[in-house]
């Protein structure tokens, strides 16, 4: 999935220790020698580093930390802004190229991709703004034995919205990770965003401030009996999108619960041969709206929408259309979503839109979900009611009524 950017055709040849022409035995200076992939980082940001380049993420971090260091220690020391704009040469942002295979290692230092600084903030102007992770070519991939934190910041600071964006690269959870995941310690604001990535395993978030977090054109692989691709929690407002992703072979799919966050999950493909059969392929469990549409998911059990028990948001709102799965929707929920929901042009394929499966249950029953059942139907869409029907039927089609 990812795709090469940086057009950088030279072949790896620095390491920390100042390179060396053909590494340990040397050989015949290269002439005549297989083309082979590229493995090597390269690191913006930082004065005097940027047209440097690594064989690994390990030697960047020993060959520039020190600098780092020189400015004002590792931990919450600070600096004037003149010194911190000398040392940060993009407002901030650091970003790290990679070509080839990386892993991020258990005794790697825990703000690696900080050269070890572990505060943001530098003074009250001065911050570290961004880590940005690339791929630079299409064998780009990070493999993960701990997750990437980000540098933390003081409490009720409103200056400084830390970014981290992730993109054109492979991410692997190490055997022992468990859940791949992007955050701080405490602070601020989060924007992180997933672009065009791999990512093989689980994704899981929880943030108690504002979040908003994007992924876009990714692809989530499920190793072996892995319920869920995306897990978000927390307490914090903000925006959750998810778009134009596949998933592939997870037993459940996607769980939201953020009372305070607007979720939106548009234009993905969920697949599975493995699913439970009593759950859901997306789990709508707490929000302030939800915006489902333009999904396929095509499952082998379960419902395409679970509404969880855990919900207690009773005022949010759902926007939902074009799905196909064995049963349509469960309605766990104490308050009921189907006067919540607004359905409009769904189009099923083989799917039970009168009956769900329950948590734990081995048989179906009827779903509570009516919203989603539509009234009308034109050739293989249904509508939620006859006026949206009247307003999409053309001339040589017909309107076949559900329900009375």
């Amino acid at each position: 999935m990812a795709v090469p950017v940086f057009a950088d055709d030279a072949v790896a040849s620095a390491g920390s220790a100042g390179g060396g022409a053909g590494g340990a035995g040397g050989g015949a200076g290269g002439t005549g020698s297989a083309t082979v992939a590229e493995t090597s980082v390269t690191v913006k940001g930082i004065k005097g580093f940027d047209d440097k380049k690594y064989n690994t993420i390990q030697d960047a971090y020993n060959a520039i930390s020190h600098e780092v260091a020189k400015l004002a220690g590792l931990e919450e020391n600070t600096c004037l802004d003149e010194a911190f704009n000398g040392l940060y040469t993009d407002g901030g942002k650091i970003t790290w190229t990679i070509k080839g295979k990386q892993t991020y290692s258990k005794e790697d230092n825990e703000y690696l991709f900080t050269f070890g600084r572990a505060a943001a903030r530098y003074n009250d102007n001065s911050y570290i703004t961004a880590v940005n992770i690339i791929g630079g070519d299409e064998t780009a991939e990070l493999v993960l034995e701990r997750n990437v934190k980000l540098p933390y910041d003081w409490w009720g600071n409103e200056n400084n919205k830390m970014s981290a964006s992730f993109s054109n690269l492979t991410i692997t959870a190490g055997k022992d990770l468990g859940n791949i995941g992007t955050a701080p310690n405490f602070g601020y604001k989060l924007n992180i965003n997933y672009n065009n990535c791999v990512l093989n395993g689980k994704f899981y978030s929880y943030w108690d401030r504002e979040l908003n977090m994007t992924f876009e054109n990714c692809t989530f692989n499920a190793p072996e009996n892995t319920q869920y691709a995306i897990f978000a929690q927390g307490l914090g407002a903000g925006k959750f999108v998810v778009n134009n992703c596949n998933f592939n072979n997870y037993t459940r799919g996607v769980n939201f619960q953020k009372a305070k966050t607007n979720f939106e999950f548009t234009n993905n493909t969920i697949k599975s041969t493995v699913s439970e059969p009593d759950h859901g392929a997306v789990q709508i469990t707490d929000g302030e709206s939800f915006v489902v549409t333009g999904n396929t998911i095509d499952v082998n059990g379960g419902n395409a929408f679970l509404f969880h028990s855990a919900a207690t948001n009773d005022k949010v709102t759902y926007t939902i259309n074009e799905i196909k799965a064995p049963y349509l929707a469960c309605d766990d929920t104490t308050f009921g979503v189907s006067d919540k929901i607004t359905a409009l042009g769904n189009i099923y394929n083989d799917t039970d839109t009168v009956n769900c499966m329950k948590k734990d249950a081995t048989e179906p029953s009827k779903s509570a979900v009516t919203a989603l059942q539509g009234v009308a139907q034109i050739g293989d869409k249904y509508y939620s009611s006859l006026k949206a029907a009247v307003g999409a039927v053309s001339d040589s089609a017909t309107i076949k009524l559900l329900s009375d």
